[in-house]
């Protein structure tokens, strides 16, 4: 994720508005009978996730992340616009998603005038190894910003399976399939092929 993104803008000036605080009194202030839960909302549920808790259903038994994000907003005079650009930002993420959710689909050398399985057996096979589903936590509706994720993924999937799926074969390339309908091919090393 770039770091000057409006989710990451957001991240920033809350780590800037909480560093000076009493967390203590801020607890209080926001209306927590235990700091601790607070703060494990705060690192747990909001800093440690990639949208900041704001596509999250937590609740700490006080406030549901969107709600605690609302208080802190006016608690620590962060602007509310920008808090309101990144939900803006997350709703159309989710829009896009489910639009067409997004999927690596592996390429193999396998060869059905070579292969012995019945096809319908075959079939039921295919999701099950040939589909890597891309969760909603690592999805970007902008493609260059999920190369970094895509590489990663595809080097590592490589790396675990030693190259080979059951019944299918040899790994040879995977493509993967964004939520605006087009397809990026990438080698077994997870560079883009031309």
């Amino acid at each position: 994720m770039a770091k000057n993104t409006i989710i990451e803008q957001l991240r920033e000036q809350l780590e800037q508005s909480l560093a000076g605080r009493d967390l203590n009194d801020l607890a209080k202030n926001l209306g927590y009978a235990r700091t601790d839960a607070f703060i494990n909302h705060i690192q747990n549920h909001i800093l440690s996730d990639a949208y900041l808790g704001l596509n999250s259903t937590h609740f700490d038994k006080r406030y549901f992340t969107k709600e605690l994000w609302q208080k802190l907003v006016v608690e620590l005079n962060i602007p509310k616009s920008l808090l309101d650009e990144v939900v803006e930002e997350l709703e159309q993420s989710i829009k896009a998603y489910e639009r067409h959710r997004p999927y690596l689909n592996i390429q193999t050398d396998f060869d059905l005038n070579k292969n012995s399985q019945p096809l319908f057996a075959l079939s039921g096979l295919v999701s099950r190894f040939k589909y890597i589903k891309i969760d909603f936590q690592h999805f970007k509706p902008d493609k260059k910003q999920m190369f970094q994720y895509l590489s990663k993924l595809i080097r590592s999937h490589f790396n675990d399976t030693g190259g080979k799926l059951s019944f299918w074969g040899n790994i040879q390339n995977y493509d993967y399939h964004h939520s605006d309908g087009s397809v990026m091919h990438f080698d077994i090393n997870g560079q883009v092929k031309s």
